[in-house]
């Protein structure tokens, strides 16, 4: 594994991690709903993590 693949991991995982205390939290509800949408906005903004080459689009 590159180094872009760990960090994408790890950074991944900790998404992973705040949604589920999130969840765990507020329970399923729209504030909660609105914080993961943040939380998975933040993760898809950076870019510099899904290069095409590492995550290729549906064709």
């Amino acid at each position: 594994m590159n180094a872009l693949s760990l960090q994408r991991q790890e950074i991944v995982s900790e998404s992973l991690s705040d949604i589920r205390n999130v969840i765990n939290t507020l329970g399923v509800s729209v504030p909660a709903l609105e914080r993961v949408k943040e939380i998975l906005l933040s993760l898809a903004s950076q870019e510099h993590l899904f290069s095409e080459a590492d995550c290729p689009s549906a064709r």
